[in-house]
């Protein structure tokens, strides 16, 4: 359920990036957010073995899916404005 939300999210990126004009999205910036976040669902995850989120759970699967979810539109969407870059879409 999660990948699909990431995959609804990066369609509308793609979409901005196919609309737009003027090409307001970075792919470098993309790239580096899709990483932080990363780092942030590595803590996340460190922090839950610890049992930091032993008692909110909901809470824990609900911003871990959130992390996920706008990782995974990221990486999508970068990948798609790579190609679209460089010519091949």
């Amino acid at each position: 359920m999660v990948v699909s939300r990431g995959v609804v999210l990066a369609s509308s990126f793609i979409l901005l990036y196919f609309i737009g004009e003027v090409n307001k999205l970075s792919v470098k910036l993309i790239i580096r957010i899709e990483k932080v976040l990363f780092l942030i669902l590595v803590i996340v995850a460190f922090l839950s073995r610890a049992e930091t989120f032993n008692a909110h759970q909901i809470s824990y699967l609900v911003l871990m899916n959130t992390i996920i979810g706008m990782k995974v539109a990221l990486g999508i969407g970068a990948i798609i404005m790579i190609f679209i870059e460089e010519g091949n879409v």
